[in-house]
């Protein structure tokens, strides 16, 4: 769950991490990697629309050393789930 509140012009994120079960350390990284381009690219908005994940934001997220290895990680976790 990404958040913000606005406080005059600054704004602060957090990130909630909720582990249920044993999740290594480099899938936690990643998410923070994720979250972190959120924050570095912010959003585009195209025809009205609100464009998160850009291709910039694809190459950005693909130069963390675990990528395959954590979306492999959390894909095979989501399937679990449903």
């Amino acid at each position: 769950m990404l958040q913000a509140a606005a406080v005059g012009r600054i704004w602060r994120f957090w990130v909630c991490i909720s582990i249920a079960r044993d999740v290594p350390s480099y899938v936690i990284d990643h998410v923070i990697h994720h979250e972190f381009h959120h924050r570095k690219l912010g959003v585009k908005v195209v025809n009205g629309r609100r464009i998160a994940h850009t291709p910039e934001f694809g190459v950005e997220e693909r130069s963390f050393e675990h990528y395959h290895e954590a979306q492999a990680f959390l894909t095979k976790m989501s399937m679990e789930v449903q």
